[in-house]
């Protein structure tokens, strides 16, 4: 009786699937953090690219329509807001030489890594970039 139990001990038949669970959680999660780290990276580059394109657009047009059809180019979820510095007297104003042109390009980027919902009840993080021009 006292082999068989000794047998019994030293059997493990089962022992790489139990280290495969638990080990398996920690490595999807490394992976969606990594993933997530990926297309974090790659919005913030394009809102920056899209806010340098869209201030640029601003200093030559000087409307705020064709701003956002030029930042609406790299992806149209992105929020668009423009400003002059002066404030200019009305929407038709021309800008003085000199005045300040400041894009501001946001956009929501869904997460897939649980972690951030776990202790803000928020899936999502935004990125946002923004761009100063002379006019």
């Amino acid at each position: 009786m006292l082999r068989q139990f000794a047998t019994f001990l030293r059997n493990n038949r089962g022992q790489s699937i139990v280290e495969f669970a638990f080990i398996l959680p920690v490595f999807l999660l490394l992976l969606s953090g990594i993933i997530d780290f990926g297309r974090l990276f790659y919005y913030q580059d394009t809102v920056s690219m899209a806010a340098r394109e869209g201030a640029r657009r601003a200093i030559v047009q000087g409307d705020l329509a064709e701003v956002t059809d030029v930042v609406h180019n790299f992806d149209s979820e992105f929020n668009v807001t423009m400003k002059y510095n002066p404030p200019l007297a009305s929407d038709t104003a021309i800008p003085p030489t000199g005045t300040l042109v400041t894009v501001t390009v946001s956009r929501q980027v869904d997460l897939i890594t649980p972690i951030k919902a776990f202790f803000n009840d928020q899936s999502f993080t935004t990125v946002s970039a923004k761009c100063t021009m002379t006019f």
